[in-house]
């Protein structure tokens, strides 16, 4: 659907403008804009044949981000001139609009694509009711830019707003305002996560500034040349109102920058901010484990203290036991009945099975030790196989070990601090 507005030329009126808009199309079932332009190979040949509209212009629709330019409509042909802008698209009132100027029939021609249909209606109703300024054709990139600028505006409201939300929730912004004795918000990844999504947007803003920028200043670069043309059309009070309107533009767009740079820094300052305060509680944290593991090693002291106390108890036990032990065994010996010292006898009598007692206790001492020579083999093996796994760590002596990385690993180095300070010598890769 195309919508057209004309200013025939009347009485007094030299000029005439002509424009037609075209919405930007959507796809039937993403309901996404598509970059394609919605004319046909005959209507893009019409249109260059009476309008001037060469093949880049269309192609700029789809392919250009950003950017202005003039152009020549019909080489060789002086009465022709042609401008090209395009504001960076995905942004409100982001379109593609060209313009062709013939001074010989004092007429402007524009076609504009990409707009929404609100934008559409929009546009036409306020290039109507700027009728007096139509014979320049930069009074429509005016009013394109207008409310694209408008859309950094709000963008820029936004992002101070919720900047300014971050600092209330950190308590930063205690240099304007006082706050009560509160707990702060800890919730530092989720700042974190706020922060970054405010300087991406801040960052997108800053390129559309810098081509809002750009385009206001070319299109007040092209009125001045187009007030000093050799024709003499334009009155000069039209070109001092836009180069007034231009200006308040320039000043609006260098505005925008200054607070749109005031946020991108006040989320630095930020940043900043939430990174200390991540890296004070990770050394609270790791002051509190400190101290939990000197209270371990305070414990594992008690613990190995007692271990010695019941060491030292054992081996007293153990003296003990050697010293009684003698007189036990003598004291067992000659109570068994191999022996009678009753004094009926005339004297000791030793029975004839006294051979019994050596043989059992030989025996049995050598069945003990062959056990104990037996079971004592297999419980080292067993520990031996229990510490293969752990690596034993190497006899450094007075070097001190250093890690290089490289490929293949981790290597591990020993450096000497005897006279052979330089040598190195290679240990293990793992």
């Amino acid at each position: 659907m195309c919508k057209e507005t004309e200013n025939a030329p009347e009485a007094g009126q030299q000029w005439a403008a002509k424009l037609i808009v075209f919405p930007a199309p959507v796809h039937p079932k993403t309901h996404y804009e598509m970059r394609i332009h919605p004319f046909s190979e005959e209507t893009r040949q019409m249109m260059q044949k009476s309008w001037g509209f060469n093949d880049l212009c269309f192609a700029s629709y789809a392919e250009l981000w950003a950017g202005t330019m003039t152009f020549v409509p019909f080489p060789g042909n002086p009465d022709w001139k042609g401008w090209l802008v395009r504001s960076r698209k995905n942004w409100s009132w982001a379109g593609t609009l060209m313009m062709t100027r013939n001074i010989r029939t004092c007429s402007t021609y524009a076609l504009s694509m990409g707009l929404r249909v609100w934008e559409v209606d929009t546009l036409i109703q306020e290039v109507s009711a700027e009728q007096g300024f139509c014979e320049n054709p930069m009074i429509m990139p005016l009013i394109m830019m207008k409310h694209n600028i408008n859309t950094s505006t709000m963008l820029n409201q936004r992002h101070d707003s919720d900047s300014y939300d971050i600092q209330a929730s950190m308590q930063i912004d205690s240099y304007y305002v006082e706050h009560p004795e509160s707990p702060r918000e800890t919730d530092l990844v989720a700042f974190q996560s706020r922060l970054t999504a405010l300087s991406v947007s801040s960052a997108a803003v800053t390129r559309l500034l810098e081509s809002q920028a750009d385009i206001v200043q070319f299109m007040a670069d092209q009125t001045e040349l187009l007030g000093k043309g050799e024709d003499g059309v334009y009155d000069s009070e039209i070109i001092r109102q836009l180069r007034e309107r231009f200006k308040f533009m320039t000043e609006l767009v260098a505005g925008e920058q200054q607070a749109n740079k005031y946020v991108k820094e006040a989320c630095t300052a930020q940043s900043q901010m939430v990174y200390s305060l991540t890296a004070q509680r990770d050394n609270e944290t790791n002051l509190r484990i400190s101290a939990a593991m000197a209270n371990e090693s305070h414990i594992n002291t008690i613990v190995a203290r007692a271990s010695l106390r019941y060491g030292l108890d054992m081996r007293i036990i153990a003296a003990v036991t050697l010293i009684f032990l003698p007189g036990t065994f003598v004291a067992t010996f000659f109570s068994i009945d191999f022996f009678d010292f009753g004094p009926d006898n005339g004297g000791a009598k030793v029975s004839k099975w006294i051979w019994v007692y050596f043989v059992v206790t030989i025996v049995l001492t050598l069945a003990v030790l062959a056990v104990w020579r037996l079971v004592s083999p297999m419980k080292v093996d067993e520990l031996e196989l229990e510490t293969n796994g752990i690596p034993k760590l190497p006899d450094f002596g007075d070097r001190k070990p250093t890690f290089n990385f490289g490929e293949g690993g981790r290597v591990a180095t020993m450096k000497s601090n005897k006279s052979n300070k330089g040598a190195t010598d290679k240990v293990k890769t793992f």
